[in-house]
């Protein structure tokens, strides 16, 4: 669905939201890139607004090492819709670094529409 208005119309916004909480994103281990160790992994999130000062990625290390990105000072971070975010994560035992690349969604195929119900 490319147009901008149809998306929104699909989210009903509750009248008090809750603040939002942190998930984990399962990683998997890959082989691409001619790198040892490296994992990925992918997440849809809702389009909003982060602060300046608020962690945006954290990585936890198997030592139980942890690691936060956090929005810099005086920067805003808006996750659109429409938007694919690619953020290239590198960590070691000194910093965490963050690379971002911002494309356009891209439709593959006709859309599939259907009925979601509570289990």
């Amino acid at each position: 669905m490319s147009n901008k208005t149809e998306r929104q119309a699909m989210i009903a916004l509750a009248a008090n939201p809750n603040p939002a909480t942190p998930i984990t994103i399962p990683t998997v281990v890959t082989t691409d890139f001619n790198a040892t160790n490296l994992q990925y992994a992918e997440a849809i999130v809702v389009p909003q607004e982060l602060t300046a000062g608020t962690v945006f990625i954290r990585v936890k290390l198997a030592d139980n090492t942890n690691f936060a990105y956090k929005i810099p000072a005086g920067d805003v971070l808006k996750l659109q819709s429409g938007k694919r975010y690619i953020y290239k994560i590198t960590v070691d035992y000194k910093e965490l670094r963050l690379e971002t690349e911002i494309k356009n969604w891209e439709t593959i195929g006709a859309p599939v529409e259907g009925s979601a119900f509570q289990e």
